[in-house]
């Protein structure tokens, strides 16, 4: 089966600031993402967990396949945008089948 590279974004980031963070996406030229809900994990900040009623440390994942200079894009942007708030932008090589896809 032949292959394609592209790009995998990830972000993590408070919910509160998921909708801020998919519009940027979009803007600078994904075609599509995912949102996964986080339920805990420890970092620079400590351990964090989404156990609470209000919901106010919930953290998502979004995950966007694109190319190469969207993913740059967005990880440059995005980190900047997110540089008083709690979240991860990494990305990674990938390989999809379907090229046309992202």
């Amino acid at each position: 089966m032949q292959t394609h590279s592209r790009k995998k974004v990830e972000i993590i980031v408070e919910r509160a600031q998921m909708r801020r963070v998919l519009d940027l996406v979009e803007a600078l030229g994904a075609t599509g993402y995912t949102v996964l809900p986080t339920l805990a994990g420890k970092g620079h900040h400590g351990v964090r967990a989404g156990d609470g009623v209000a919901q106010v440390f919930e953290s998502v994942m979004i995950i966007a396949i694109t190319t190469e200079p969207i993913a740059r894009a967005v990880l440059e942007q995005v980190s900047a945008a997110m540089r008083d708030y709690i979240g991860i932008v990494a990305v990674s090589d990938v390989e999809v089948a379907r090229p046309d896809h992202f």
